[in-house]
């Protein structure tokens, strides 16, 4: 389709959980009001023909370097090599070029990886089905992909209405400790954060740290101990 809604992407893809002005300060909040508009307004530099080609590319260039780059970023200062062949442009292309049902259910994927390793495309993924193309895990390859949009459906309904990720986090069920997020926010690094960001003007100084959203929680952290080391 050749429909392009930027406006509800945004809205839905990314920042389903945004701040309030109330959050900052009066000259903050002045800026953050633009913020929608201005992310919008850049999002159409990557447009494309088709809606499908649009998402994808911004998909690439917009937010990949923030969804993978943290990740990277922490194997890297840790020692570890890392290789990114979905990162790489010319591969991008291949993908951002996919038709719909190529892409579906991640059909490319799954032929390529079932024609040159069958085993290793048995084995189940973080969502809890396999990345097989042959018949007999199709069953379960279906059922499992079908709860997980429903949960991703319930992810996005419950970010709008509560401002928390509920229901659905690829991998959380091996990957994630049980207060994670509980323990961050009883941290004195957080607090530290969260007072340096008020010190500096940028956040309001009423803000309750713990009425800060689940996926503010780690950007405040970020950028008030990006001050405190600034600061020297």
């Amino acid at each position: 389709s050749s429909k392009i809604n930027l406006a509800r992407y945004y809205d839905l893809r990314v920042s389903p959980v945004s701040m309030s002005e109330t959050d900052f300060t009066s000259k903050c909040a002045e800026i953050f009001k633009g913020m929608r508009s201005r992310s919008i307004k850049f999002l159409e530099s990557v447009n494309s023909r088709t809606n499908n080609e649009t998402y994808n590319r911004i998909y690439f260039f917009v937010r990949s370097p923030d969804l993978f780059g943290q990740f990277y970023s922490n194997y890297i200062n840790m020692g570890l090599d890392v290789a990114a062949p979905y990162l790489d442009y010319r591969n991008a292309q291949i993908g951002i070029r996919l038709p719909p049902w190529q892409s579906f259910f991640t059909r490319w994927h799954r032929r390529v990886l079932t024609a040159h390793c069958p085993r290793l495309a048995a084995l189940p993924t973080a969502e809890g089905y396999t990345a097989s193309d042959a018949w007999r895990h199709l069953p379960r390859n279906l059922t499992g992909f079908t709860l997980t949009q429903i949960r991703r459906g319930a992810k996005k309904a419950s970010q709008r209405l509560t401002g928390k990720s509920r229901f659905y986090r690829a991998g959380a069920f091996v990957a994630d400790a049980g207060n994670f997020m509980g323990g961050l926010r009883q941290s004195r690094q957080y607090a530290s954060a969260i007072e340096r960001l008020k010190s500096a003007g940028i956040l309001a100084p009423d803000l309750d740290p713990a009425g800060v959203h689940d996926a503010h929680v780690g950007r405040m952290m970020t950028m008030g101990l990006l001050l405190r080391r600034l600061d020297g």
